[in-house]
């Protein structure tokens, strides 16, 4: 693969998957930031060249990652547009996975392939492995699928159109995940658990939760008093959270959805 890649926002998504490919052996070239200190930080980290200007990341690199916030994506593409001229043979390629790719078609329009390729994992500093992460793509993503048949990664290609309701599902899986962790730290504390206590007390059930869904499924691996048809101890639940307003509002969505999903 001759093909240059190149990083136009130097955030921890951007700096970790770029140095993921360079682990990879991928050419990375290096990275582009209107903080210009962030790029010479991520071309640090991953041992490749932080760009004083954006065209000329753009002029060496045939597939350019825009990881930006969502937000700006946007903007990037329209300043690139109005500043560069003809496109051909470049591919830019954002990493949201709320947006399509069509949020890129100013570059589109100046001759650019366009695609999107969203991973299906929480990057939370840039020291983050990728291996094994699978990724969804749409749009012109034919570099991008090659770059990561090259590492290894499964993905799988989309409709643009599907792109809100599939992350809305790693929303599900991710976010809401935490959130409901925090609030069973929370009926822990209010029993007397520290944070440290209670996660170590959650963090079995939490994780033999993680591998039974993964192994069988979510509905062959529920347990509990929904599974097993005690709506006397669904009650009582609901009783000792009727001061709390929002925590009982949860509980009882979660529970209609628990009935949902073993009809």
């Amino acid at each position: 693969m001759t093909t240059n890649i190149g990083f136009i926002g130097a955030g921890k998504v951007g700096t970790a998957f770029g140095n993921y490919l360079k682990k990879n052996g991928l050419p990375l070239a290096g990275y582009w930031s209107r903080a210009r200190e962030h790029a010479e930080e991520a071309a640090a980290f991953t041992e490749s060249r932080a760009f004083a200007d954006v065209g000329g990341l753009v002029g060496q690199c045939d597939l350019i990652f825009v990881t930006v916030t969502d937000g700006a994506i946007g903007e990037v593409a329209e300043n690139l547009a109005a500043m560069c001229g003809g496109l051909e043979g470049k591919t830019f390629c954002h990493t949201s996975g709320a947006l399509a790719s069509d949020v890129l078609a100013p570059l589109k329009n100046k001759g650019a392939e366009i695609a999107s390729a969203h991973m299906l994992l929480a990057v939370s500093d840039k020291r983050c492995d990728f291996g094994g992460a699978f990724f969804t793509l749409e749009g012109d993503c034919e570099k991008a699928a090659e770059v990561l048949r090259r590492c290894g990664n499964e993905y799988k290609i989309i409709d643009p159109s599907d792109k809100p309701k599939y992350h809305a599902a790693a929303v599900f899986a991710s976010n809401f995940v935490v959130g409901l962790a925090g609030i069973a730290c929370g009926l822990l504390g209010d029993c007397g658990f520290s944070e440290r206590e209670a996660l170590s007390a959650l963090g079995p059930l939490i994780e033999n939760n993680v591998k039974n869904i993964i192994e069988k499924g979510p509905k062959a691996a529920l347990t509990g008093p929904v599974a097993r048809g005690d709506f006397g101890t669904v009650k009582k639940h609901l009783e000792c959270l009727k001061n709390d307003a929002l925590t009982k509002e949860v509980y009882e969505t979660m529970t209609k959805a628990l009935i949902e999903m073993i009809k």
